[in-house]
């Protein structure tokens, strides 16, 4: 046969002699099952093909933003300040921490030696240039500690804000189909906003208050050694306290720049979008879908200052309570040395 029709019927040996081109036809049968035969890999290779597509689509879905769980470890804020100094200058910077609230306790030490004194004695003028002085030192350690303090935080945000960078300009086109503008947006605006203005000085002010605080409990032990016993249970609630609140703020504040995310993202899709939104009349839900956002965003924020007032108002309290116990154990020793 060729091409549906008969050409010759017989046996083989009446094909041989009716001069049919057999070779013809068995190169021509050899081709047909060929092409079969390949068919099937054909047929595997698009079913491998769809499997393959269902998982690139898997990968190109958006995935939900993480966030960390559990304490800050130490080794953070370390690698936070080795960002922006040399573990030399690190060591350094501690140490001048340590000096510049030796020299702030100094002046109160030099006060009350004064008042150890006769009342002929106190009116010498050379006592107050050397109060003078060490107001003035105290001061000027201060500031070269701030400046050299803050400039490094600053170095740290900066190589942080670099890094960050060149991470997303070398990122696959991948990380961008899985990874909203908006939450791209969220880390270079308002985490690094952080970082750069809100940081620093929170971790100046919070070291210094540490500092005050030690100080204000052990140089008044020294000169009266009863107020350990108060000051011992009172800072043993001021560090509950604080580790109680810690673990809920720690959260509430990932939680807060999850949520934040969401908010932008839906501002840029509708900024990208808005031909096709007011197209199709899609207005209404696209507000109303922003402010749903709004308001989880907000929700989250307004805990975060619930927080921040439960933890004053208790700070405050056991302030008053070290405060009053000072003042009545210093008047019970006064009359009691009387």
């Amino acid at each position: 046969m060729e091409e549906g029709s008969i050409l010759v019927k017989g046996d083989f040996s009446l094909l041989l002699r009716s001069g049919v081109d057999l070779d013809g036809i068995n190169k021509h049968d050899v081709k047909k099952t060929v092409t079969v035969q390949m068919e099937k890999p054909l047929i595997e290779d698009r079913l491998v093909n769809e499997g393959n597509l269902e998982e690139e689509f898997k990968r190109l879905e958006i995935a939900e933003e993480d966030r960390v769980i559990g304490y800050i470890s130490w080794k953070l804020y370390w690698h936070y300040m080795r960002a922006g100094m040399r573990c030399i200058l690190a060591v350094a910077v501690i140490t001048l921490f340590l000096i510049v609230q030796g020299s702030l306790i100094l002046p109160d030490w030099w006060l009350l030696h004064l008042t150890s004194r006769s009342h002929d004695q106190q009116h010498q003028l050379e006592d107050l240039y050397i109060y003078g002085g060490l107001v003035g030192g105290a001061v000027l350690l201060s500031i070269i500690r701030a400046a050299v303090f803050l400039n490094a935080l600053i170095n740290s945000s900066n190589r942080l804000h670099n890094s960050m960078l060149s991470s997303i300009l070398k990122a696959p086109v991948l990380f961008f189909d899985t990874n909203p503008v908006g939450r791209i947006l969220n880390r270079f605006s308002r985490d690094i906003g952080i970082v750069d203005e809100l940081l620093p000085d929170v971790f100046l002010d919070a070291v210094q208050m540490v500092l005050f605080c030690v100080g204000a409990v052990v140089f008044p032990s020294i000169l009266n050694p009863w107020i350990i016993l108060p000051a011992t249970p009172l800072m043993i609630i001021f560090v509950l306290i604080g580790r109680y609140y810690l673990k809920t703020s720690r959260d509430l504040r990932r939680l807060e720049g999850v949520n934040r995310s969401p908010v932008l993202s839906h501002f840029s899709d509708t900024l990208m979008g808005l031909v096709t939104i007011r197209a199709y009349k899609r207005e209404d839900a696209f507000l109303k879908a922003l402010y749903r956002c709004q308001d989880d965003h907000n929700q989250i924020w307004f805990s975060i200052l619930s927080t921040t007032k439960w933890l004053g108002f208790r700070i405050d309290m056991i302030c008053v309570s070290f405060v009053s116990f000072v003042v009545f154990l210093a008047i019970a020793t006064q009359s009691g040395s009387d």
